[in-house]
């Protein structure tokens, strides 16, 4: 989502990669290519993405070692029956040492 939710932010609405193909560096790759195309956006400076904790124990090494940090607190989430909480990460666009 481009300028979402400010305009110099990009947000990753979802990566995801089959459980079966998983570990491959496809997810990597995948996220190399959104890095190199917004990188050329003009007034974008960072890329965020919203990780539950339903999620964490597999998202968050991923989202670490593409360069993100945890940004602020973990706030309530909600979707259908499912109760849990939502973090936010961040890394800048031009930072290209991951």
């Amino acid at each position: 989502l481009r300028r979402w939710p400010d305009p110099d932010t990009v947000h990753v609405g979802l990566l995801q990669v089959h459980g079966h193909h998983q570990g491959r560096g496809l997810g990597r790759v995948i996220h190399d290519l959104v890095l190199d195309e917004v990188h050329g956006w003009p007034g974008v400076s960072r890329l965020r993405a919203a990780i539950v904790e339903t999620n964490a124990a597999v998202a968050d090494p991923f989202w670490r070692a593409m360069g993100y940090r945890p940004e602020g607190d973990p706030k309530p989430y909600t979707y259908d029956k499912l109760q849990t909480t939502v973090r936010i990460w961040t890394r800048p666009v031009g930072d290209r040492s991951r």
